[in-house]
């Protein structure tokens, strides 16, 4: 099994995605800012694989070639588009085969300029016009964000957004790492050039909140958002756990 360099490691995705890869028997590199909270964020952990470290930012582009001296594959996600073309290049450079880059849903098609989406989309057009053997996923809203609107939930039986009476399809980021295992433990050629858009059964908000609710509950939305009248199109069941995973092409 391929050595993993996974940036983000103690993130909301990283951190299932570690002990994924380890359960697989591959062998996860860790790159955190520190070590001993990393180790402590794994100490638990046990399964067919084990697990190295390597210390340094994402904005340190020698630390990560250094980190990456060694791995087969790169995970990358970031708070920061606009540094992962220079991040690929620094793992490339160091003898990277295949990049797994987080995106975000609509990456491709968003022309807000200056959005998060938008500056996905930019990296993603930056990272493949350098050759690279790059699969990108394009998860959709986190289902943990969710958990953020718990307080007025129970307080007062609402929660606010922007989404009117449409549907979302929220994924967990349980369900993202398991995707992104798949691919990284797979053969190189099966998944790289390829993109894949991360989504689940689209339901309203108003079933993620039922558990927390009051039995006044009200989807307490902004009177300025139009929503579609069609959900997000269901796509076809894949490889990809409890989650779907589509082809974007």
């Amino acid at each position: 099994m391929p050595v993993i360099l996974v940036t983000g490691a103690t993130g909301k995705i990283g951190q299932h995605l570690v002990h994924e890869l380890v359960a697989r028997g591959a062998t996860p590199r860790v790159y955190a800012r520190n070590e001993e909270k990393a180790r402590a964020a794994f100490a638990s952990l046990s399964g067919g694989g084990s697990i190295e470290y390597a210390v340094g930012t994402n904005e340190d582009l020698g630390a990560l070639a250094q980190a990456a001296r060694g791995a087969e594959r790169l995970f990358l996600v970031s708070n920061d588009p606009h540094g992962e073309p220079a991040m690929v290049r620094a793992a490339l450079d160091a003898g990277v085969r295949h990049v797994v880059k987080i995106s975000a849903v609509m990456a491709g098609s968003s022309h807000e300029s200056g959005t998060f989406v938008w500056a996905h989309g930019i990296a993603e057009r930056a990272i493949q016009d350098m050759k690279a053997p790059v699969t990108v996923l394009r998860p959709h809203d986190f289902m943990e964000n969710f958990l953020g609107s718990a307080g007025t939930i129970k307080a007062q039986g609402a929660f606010y957004g922007n989404q009117g009476d449409s549907c979302i399809a929220s994924i967990a980021a349980k369900d993202i790492a398991a995707a992104a295992a798949g691919v990284l433990t797979a053969p190189i050629e099966e998944y790289a050039g390829l993109t894949f858009t991360l989504t689940v059964s689209a339901v309203r908000k108003e079933r993620f909140a039922v558990p927390l609710a009051a039995p006044q509950f009200r989807n307490q939305s902004s009177p300025t958002f139009n929503p579609s009248k069609k959900g997000p199109r269901r796509p076809q069941p894949q490889r990809a756990g409890r989650a779907h995973i589509a082809s974007d092409r």
